[in-house]
């Protein structure tokens, strides 16, 4: 009796182990047939139900297989709604920050789908069944437990077949599987520690000195510049393709088009992003330090305290520039708060509504900064500031702002539709800061940069909007730097994130600083050869390198 209610329970486990792999293959877009003949993918299920089923055999107590069933897919489920949103697992080093989980309640909660009942409702269902009639004959408790693998496979196929048929479903996951992230393989937990240990690059002899030829590349144009202030303002989740665009003949970024026709103005609608699973935090690497984000981890959590070169580190050097950094970010959100101290910030700034413990909408937000700077002073004549802004609205879910509508058609997606209102928002948001900003002095010598951070939209949600707006399909974020034609430097347009830096360096005059970037447009040419600028930059992260 024993040996048949664990033989039974392992097949039960493993069958609850493949429902929860079919979730996994529809987040990430993987190809079914792909991952069904991966050999690493059946052999860590069937461990994961030995494991589960293992409590059991040893000590005849079947809650405790139950438990760690149940824990297993808590794990599971958390990983596969912050894939839903993010397109990429959750860094190992994030799960000790649980209690953030708060400030992202309406991205959480618009991640879940009904077929997440599926399996707390089978496993509710097979215990009911197992203490129902696992004492009962052999035939009769067969007859149940197969009427419950029935049920497992049935709610499969239910999760399968809606909106599409089966055979759509499956050739849909097929056609999309390379334009995603990886499978249901790459995101088992196992497969993620391991990466995560083994996926490091090894510093040897060759690629020290790739590194150490990397750390002396200089932008030839070294022009000295009369800017001495500097603003990064980082529009959370803005893409390219608002920008510009009319619907019904109406701009959706009014103040952002005509910041980029005014005659000192540099920008770029066609900038790569290049963030990683770190996702804004990566943003604010590549665009203040110059290095690109490892693939496998969050460089928040594995190098908190290393010696990041940074934009700011160079503007102290040379004109001993205040920095400020204002956001809506906890400083314990993705380390925020000790990353800034190490890119030189001075003062971290979290603006949030105290009263109610809630996230600022953009048009607040800039506000309580604006009345912040001018409380504290921030902002004085004849002393070189450099300030760090991180907006929040467009943040996914896009969950509008008060009675903020654009006028779109009814019948686009809920979705594109509420990401266009909440751009044209704060899109004006935006256009009353930089109208404050202009009413500083020394504002014409202040470059001010505003980028977008990283895409809202994964490839297969930008493939649905396109067939209403084809601009959707361009995952390209934009970059106006406004006074980037003060002065007599010259630089070449970044087409990455990370070439950003390279480019403010060259236009603040700050040539004389010892780093600048992992990619230099224009740098001096030299015999090293091309090198893996990912590689590269994980060794100096990785090792802590840069020395200053």
């Amino acid at each position: 009796m024993m040996m048949r209610r664990g033989i039974v329970l392992w097949i039960a486990s493993l069958v609850v182990l493949l429902v929860l792999n079919c979730q996994w293959i529809a987040g990430c877009g993987a190809s079914l047939w792909q991952e069904w003949g991966n050999v690493g993918m059946w052999c860590w299920t069937a461990l994961a139900a030995t494991v589960i089923v293992l409590p059991y055999v040893l000590f005849r107590r079947m809650w405790v297989s139950v438990v760690l069933l149940c824990g297993y897919y808590a794990v599971m489920l958390a990983n596969l709604l912050y894939l839903r949103t993010f397109g990429n697992w959750i860094p190992p080093g994030a799960y000790v920050l649980v209690g953030n989980l708060p400030t992202f309640y309406d991205s959480v909660l618009d991640s879940f789908r009904a077929s997440d009942l599926g399996v707390p409702m089978l496993i509710t269902a097979g215990v009911w069944l197992e203490k129902r009639y696992g004492g009962k004959r052999p035939e009769i408790a067969g007859r149940w437990i197969c009427l419950w693998l029935v049920m497992m496979l049935g709610g499969t196929l239910l999760t399968f077949s809606y909106p599409r048929s089966v055979f759509d479903e499956l050739k849909f996951l097929s056609d999309h599987h390379e334009e995603h992230a990886l499978g249901v393989s790459r995101y088992s937990l196992p497969i993620v520690l391991i990466n995560d240990i083994s996926g490091f690059p090894r510093l040897s002899d060759a690629n020290r000195r790739q590194v150490e030829h990397v750390l002396t590349r200089r932008i030839i144009d070294r022009d000295s510049s009369e800017l001495r202030n500097l603003v990064v303002i980082f529009m959370e989740s803005l893409e390219s393709w608002p920008v510009g665009l009319k619907v019904d003949g109406v701009e959706v970024t009014p103040v952002i088009n005509s910041l980029m026709a005014e005659e000192t103005t540099f920008s770029t609608i066609s900038v790569e992003n290049c963030t990683g699973i770190g996702r804004s935090i990566d943003a604010q690497l590549l665009v203040l330090c110059g290095l690109l984000p490892p693939r496998d981890r969050v460089f928040s959590f594995a190098y908190p305290g290393n010696n990041y070169p940074s934009v700011f580190h160079a503007m102290k050097r040379k004109h001993k520039s205040w920095v400020y950094s204002f956001t809506t970010d906890h400083p314990d959100m993705y380390n925020i708060g000790t990353v800034s101290s190490r890119f030189g910030v001075d003062t971290l700034y979290v603006v949030e509504d105290r009263a109610y413990g809630r996230r600022l909408n953009d048009a607040e937000f800039f506000d309580n900064v604006v009345a912040k700077i001018e409380s504290d002073s921030l902002w004085r004549d004849g002393r070189s500031t450099a300030m760090q802004i991180v907006t929040y609205s467009c943040h996914a879910p896009f969950r509008p702002v008060g009675d903020t509508c654009f006028a779109v058609p009814d019948e686009w997606p809920s979705t594109l539709r509420r990401y266009i209102s909440l751009v044209n928002y704060t899109d004006a948001a935006l256009g009353r800061f930089i109208g404050y900003l202009r009413t500083k002095p020394g504002y014409e010598q202040t470059l001010v940069v505003i980028v977008g951070d990283h895409p809202a939209f994964g490839p297969v949600r930008r493939e649905e909007f396109a067939q209403y707006l084809p601009a959707c399909a361009d995952g390209h974020i934009p970059l106006v730097m406004l006074n980037g034609r003060v002065g007599q430097a010259r630089i070449d347009m970044p087409r990455r994130q990370c070439e950003i830096y390279s480019a403010m360096i060259s236009l603040l005059g700050l040539g004389d600083y010892g780093w600048h970037g992992i990619s230099v447009p224009g740098a001096s040419t030299s015999d090293e050869g091309p090198f893996d600028e990912y590689e590269i930059s994980s060794l100096i992260l990785g090792y802590d390198l840069y020395r200053d």
